[in-house]
């Protein structure tokens, strides 16, 4: 989020990258679940490789910017197989993050589970757990929503060239005003 947000604008200020909603919400999921992490680790066993695993889904956040700068490119435009190879990887790196981050949660739930048993009747504790699950769940949601709309982008794509209809930057920016 701080790179995307300072960063990319620094870097190449035409660019003018905007944090959109659903942008912001799963950033502040993430913070929220990392948060949550870093307090239960060493309360929960298992809870280290759910927040390692998590981190990992999280770095592939560079993956929207990459592939956006990617569209906007001329010689990446003229170049088809680097367009083609951009398209399938795009997609399929989006459904990994996306099943990867619903297995964390699928990991998480019998994990806290436990841990919420050995809380006892501090309501704190297990607030602020259920917040981190909830952040997780959130995070997995945003990816299923990206999924799809990255996998629709992409069939639009496909159909227009094999049709051969010429789209516009516009139709691949509009996902982010």
């Amino acid at each position: 989020m701080i790179f995307t947000g300072f960063v990319v604008n620094r870097v190449k200020p035409g660019l003018d990258h905007k944090w959109t909603k659903d942008f912001l919400v799963h950033h502040i999921a993430s913070a929220v679940m990392g948060l949550a992490a870093v307090m239960f680790f060493k309360q929960a066993p298992g809870m280290g490789r759910v927040a390692v695993g998590l981190v990992g889904t999280e770095i592939t956040t560079f993956l929207p910017v990459s592939f956006r700068e990617s569209v906007r490119s001329r010689r990446l435009k003229e170049d088809g197989r680097i367009s083609l190879v951009l398209g399938i990887l795009f997609p399929a790196a989006f459904i990994g993050r996306t099943l990867w981050s619903g297995y964390m949660f699928k990991q998480l739930l019998p994990i806290g589970e436990g841990l919420i048993r050995s809380f006892g009747s501090s309501v704190a504790h297990k607030v602020v757990f259920r917040v981190g699950e909830l952040g997780v769940f959130t995070v997995f949601c945003s990816n299923a929503v990206w999924t799809y709309r990255i996998l629709r982008g992409s069939v639009v794509a496909l159909l227009a060239k094999k049709g051969g209809k010429k789209l516009d930057d516009d139709h691949f920016n509009k996902e982010i005003k």
